[in-house]
This record gives structure tokens, sequence and C-alpha cells, in this order.
């Protein structure tokens, strides 16, 4: 019978000990590889503690799940504004309440004549004809 030769094993590069620490070198698999006998567990690991770390894990991986999925929604709806609000062809512009240009589209850029940044916090109002100024100021405050 052949013997196996010796080799001496590398050493273990140093890591924190405690139950949080060893329960997570226990992670190799999903958590149902969760070993059935209590002798299986290193010393000092606590079966109910690796039991609620991996729930734990269970919900942050569900959690960081959820959040991709809503970054995929938010993603789409920003395309979709983009087609709706930046490429229409008609100018559309959102005011606040003081008549400050909040946010602009592509046409009314083109249809004032400026760049579309440079309208951002100016009045509307810059860009209406004097007489008609004060109709949309009653237009704008109407609700």
């Amino acid at each position: 019978m052949a013997r196996k030769a010796y080799r001496p094993r590398s050493p273990k590069p140093l890591t924190p000990v405690g139950p949080r620490h060893q329960a997570e070198g226990l992670e190799s698999g999903p958590a149902t590889a969760l070993p059935e006998a209590q002798e299986a567990l290193p010393p000092g690991v606590d079966r109910n503690l690796l039991l609620e770390l991996r729930a734990q894990q269970t919900d942050l991986d569900r959690q960081k799940e959820e959040l991709r999925q809503s970054q995929l929604e938010l993603e789409m709806n920003r395309a979709r504004h983009f087609d709706l609000y930046d490429l229409a062809p008609v100018g559309y512009r959102t005011l606040s309440d003081e008549g400050l240009i909040l946010e602009s589209n592509q046409m009314t850029a083109k249809l004032l004549g400026v760049d579309r940044h440079t309208l951002f916090k100016q009045p509307f109002s810059n860009h209406i004809v004097p007489e008609e100024v004060d109709n949309d100021h009653l237009r704008h405050h109407q609700g």
C-alpha cells in the first residue's frame, strides 16, 4: 500500500475570530448548506446565530434585488420622460411658484433662440413681450 507524501500546510491568514466571522466562513453556498450535525460547526459558533445571519443575508439579497428593479424602472421612466418632454415638438417648461424656469425642453430653447441651460432659474417673463407679461402672470397664478 502506497503512502501519501507529507506536505506541510500553508499557514492560514489571520482573520477576525468570533461567531459572526466563523459563520461567514461557513457561507460557501446557499443558505440550505448548513451542516446538520452540531459537531460539524467550528467551536464557538452558535447554530441559532448562524441561522439568523443567513436569514438576514437572504433579506439583504431580496432588498438588493428590489433596489435593482427600482433602478431599472427609474431608468425606463427617465427615458420615457426624455421622449415625451425633451423631444416634444412644442415648447414645454416647468416654472416655480415665482415664475422661474426650473426645467425646459429643447424646443423651448430653440423657440426662444437661447441655450437651454441658460434658461435655468431665469424668470420666464424675460422671454415674453412686455404687453403680454401681465396676461401670462394672470394665467400662471390662476388655479
